[in-house]
């Protein structure tokens, strides 16, 4: 946690990114933040520095051309205008912004090598702390085989799950994968990519089935790809790039449900009534850590109490402020129950329920549950016809939350 003016840095990051995504028709865009290393000890209290590299695939910038880049109204030439569009004013003003920040600001690059634009700010400590997602200390130790082409995606997942202990393995290809699994060490669970090239996820699947008893599965599809059209995948899916929240959530939901499974198939007679050794094994805790929650609410407040009283029964949530976030988040994660709050600026629930069952098909859309404030005769007519599963009058008691959720099967399970 650091202290800093975010509005700011947002603004400088939105600049350079946009730049990167407009100049870069193949390849990749990639952002990394790090601390710059302190040399000798540094005071108590003294800020620190952070590297910030936006580096793309892109056309590139001769040495020629570089000085002018960080000037107003200035382009490369006048070409990239009529090509590309835009003023020449987005990197003057990142210029001034990361400068006010106590910071530099430079572009590295090559004619037809892509572009990194860099820049430091001084930032110090800040007191918080981050949530802690339910059941994160269950994927410690646990080892995850990663299949991927991409070589920056490799490494950035197999970041992601080594930093909460996991045991990674990364490969490129499935016949790498294969040796692998051939191997003494099991794993716990797969990451494979959707597009992995000359092979077709359903054949990878069966011959991960074949190969490893069912070894659970996370399919990692294109931005904007419905992962349930994904016809016949038998496991979990994600979206890249993978969210550290939603893919963490994922995996706990996954392995929890496998654990479950590898419990009740070596039980006792004593399965029969719901416990083993006097441990409750009733899948609902799994249903729980599997299913994917968003919560759409515009007024802050309630936003951090409906988020806190779903933690306390053990779902973990997305929340959103408009029907157009949840449009939008709904393209990025598939999920299996939406509380949405009737009345909110810009776009309300009841439009918002109305774009999803036109642009998403039957099999893919989530139940909608609906919170509102207003109890009268007629919302709770509009709400039944536009397909809400549940209605829950605000303040919502947890009681009527709990009761609304148990109910909710997630998508794909049958």
């Amino acid at each position: 946690m650091i202290a800093g003016d975010v509005v700011r840095l947002r603004q400088v990051l939105v600049n350079l990114l946009g730049n990167a995504v407009k100049f870069t028709e193949q390849g990749e865009v990639i952002i990394h933040v790090d601390i710059v290393p302190h040399t000798g000890k540094r005071p108590e209290g003294e800020s620190c520095t952070l590297r910030f590299d936006v580096r793309d695939t892109g056309i590139g910038i001769s040495v020629d051309h570089r000085n002018r880049l960080f000037r107003s109204f200035s382009q490369v030439d006048s070409s990239m205008k009529r090509h590309y569009g835009g003023t020449g004013l987005g990197l003057a003003i990142s210029k001034q912004l990361v400068e006010a920040m106590g910071g530099r600001i430079w572009v590295e690059s090559e004619p037809g090598e892509g572009a990194t634009f860099s820049f430091e700010i001084k930032a110090s400590a800040a007191e918080g702390t981050t949530a802690i997602l339910p059941g994160l200390e269950t994927l410690e130790g646990r080892r995850v085989l990663i299949i991927d082409d991409n070589a920056t995606s490799r490494w950035m997942l197999t970041r992601q799950v080594q930093s909460v202990g996991m045991v990674a393995t990364a490969v490129a290809s499935a016949p790498e994968a294969l040796r692998c699994l051939e191997g003494e060490a099991p794993f716990d669970v797969v990451l494979l990519d959707a597009q992995l090239p000359g092979v077709n996820e359903q054949i990878v699947a069966a011959f991960l089935t074949h190969h490893s008893q069912r070894l659970p599965q996370v399919l990692l599809g294109a931005l904007g790809q419905s992962m349930k059209e994904q016809a016949g995948w038998p496991g979990a899916s994600l979206a890249k790039p993978v969210k550290r929240e939603q893919l963490f959530r994922t995996l706990i939901g996954v392995l929890a449900t496998q654990d479950l499974s590898a419990i009740k198939g070596a039980a006792s007679p004593l399965e029969g009534d719901g416990a083993i050794g006097g441990f409750d094994v009733a899948p609902h805790a799994a249903t729980r850590s599997r299913l994917r929650v968003l919560v759409a609410e515009d007024n802050v407040v309630n936003q951090k109490v409906i988020r806190y009283l779903l933690e306390k029964l053990g779902y973990a949530a997305d929340v959103v402020a408009n029907g157009y976030e949840v449009l939008e988040a709904m393209q990025r994660q598939c999920y299996d129950v939406i509380l949405m709050d009737m009345r909110m600026p810009e776009m309300d629930g009841l439009e918002a329920i109305t774009r999803i069952r036109c642009k998403w098909p039957s099999a893919q859309q989530p139940e909608i549950i609906a919170l509102t404030a207003d109890v009268t005769q007629e919302t709770r007519e509009a709400c039944e016809l536009a397909g809400v599963r549940e209605y829950l009058s605000k303040p919502v008691q947890v009681d009527k939350m709990r009761e609304a959720l148990a109910q909710i099967v997630p998508l794909g399970t049958f």
